[in-house]
């Protein structure tokens, strides 16, 4: 997958936690971790609207 470069600016009391996961080995680099940080939110974000388009179906129509 291409990837496109982006800058951000985060609190430093955020990066400081990223950094302590960082000791812990569980992502490589600052920019792993904020890529799967990303990925996870989006995931949410669209589970939730489906959610949401879902919950407005008519189930009697939906059943026929």
């Amino acid at each position: 997958m291409k990837a496109s470069k982006t800058a951000m600016t985060l609190e430093n009391d955020m990066v400081r936690k990223i950094d302590m996961i960082l000791k812990s080995n569980l992502f490589p680099n600052r920019n792993k971790a904020i890529q799967e940080a990303v990925a996870e939110k989006l995931k949410r974000v669209e589970k939730s609207r489906f959610a949401q388009k879902c919950a407005k179906l008519d189930p009697e129509f939906e059943h026929l």
